[in-house]
């Protein structure tokens, strides 16, 4: 039986928008799906080929040829790096003893990653400041990106992400910012790694994008972005160009910003909000009469506030 023809192309990074670029890069996989093609990052280039069922199995045989001729002497033979970066990949009971790593174990992944693409190894400085347990574990996946994979059977998720501000807190105490950290959900056993590991780059995907202020973000905590994540962009443009034309103003002062801002913050809490405002609740009550007449939402009604905190973190049209 003859072989499927696969047609495929090999190209430039410019040769890509912008936006896909930097989806790549950021891909666990370093392989993302658009539309009707697949798309594979190599040493400088892009292989790009057709998205069918022989185009993927193309892809990864592909990636396991650049996994077993371009292994990094830190990772070589390490089943935690193989089990994250090769989804087909099941470790041996022998080479699981013979590396020390325990089958049955909770852990969870925290996945520290330069948001700044800077020119560092990020690797060699993580691994430089970070105290490790037994049954831990600390992988370079390319020189933006780090991953620890951490024993909860004495921690909890709570400090893990202490831990995690910790970590971000240290290395800008040494002038290395921008680094943020994502925390996958607990793994019950080995099996459970790779989806704590795609969980955690999810989780700093979203935390990025929708809570951009906050360094460390965790996926179990992100059910309202994930939700909102999910609705496509073009709707999410529809429905706040369509909100904001219908309003008497259609932007927010910096004032009326930082106290819808602390309002949210505080789960509508009047006088919580007052407070940190550092102003009288009869005033805070005004901007808020002033909100619901320019935006004809009242914001300290549970419906109305949740609606406009949706509208809210959707883009604007370009």
């Amino acid at each position: 039986m003859d072989s499927p023809m696969i047609l495929t192309q090999m190209l430039l990074p410019e040769d890509l928008p912008d936006d896909t670029l930097r989806e790549l890069y950021d891909s666990p996989d370093k392989t993302i799906q658009k539309e009707d093609k697949t798309f594979l990052l190599l040493d400088g280039y892009i292989l790009c080929c057709e998205n069918t069922p022989a185009g993927s199995e193309f892809i990864r045989s592909v990636r396991r040829c650049l996994q077993n001729s371009e292994k990094d002497p830190r990772t070589s033979g390490d089943p935690y790096y193989r089990i994250i970066t090769d989804a087909d990949y099941s470790p041996e009971q022998d080479l699981l003893r013979h590396s020390g790593v325990r089958y049955s174990s909770p852990r969870c992944v925290v996945l520290f990653r330069d948001s700044q693409y800077q020119d560092r190894d990020l690797f060699t400085i993580i691994a430089s400041i970070i105290p490790t347990e037994p049954d831990d574990a600390v992988i370079p996946i390319n020189r933006q990106s780090v991953v620890l994979i951490k024993n909860l059977e004495y921690q909890s998720e709570q400090d893990i992400r202490e831990f995690s501000e910790a970590v971000i807190g240290t290395l800008e105490t040494e002038g290395i910012s921008g680094v943020n950290a994502g925390i996958g959900g607990t793994a019950k056993d080995i099996t459970g790694i790779r989806s704590s590991y795609l969980e955690a780059h999810k989780a700093l995907k979203i935390g990025e994008k929708y809570n951009s202020s906050e360094h460390v973000h965790i996926y179990a905590c992100q059910l309202y972005e994930r939700i909102i994540d999910e609705i496509p962009d073009s709707v999410k443009v529809k429905i706040r160009c369509g909100f904001f034309d219908h309003c008497a103003s259609n932007r927010l002062s910096e004032e009326m910003l930082e106290t819808v801002q602390a309002f949210f913050k505080n789960d509508l809490n009047l006088t919580a909000t007052a407070r940190e405002l550092y102003i009288h609740r009869n005033t805070l009550n005004y901007r808020l009469d002033k909100f619901k007449k320019d935006f004809g939402l009242d914001l300290r009604s549970f419906h109305d506030a949740v609606a406009f905190k949706i509208i809210s973190s959707f883009p604007d049209a370009d």
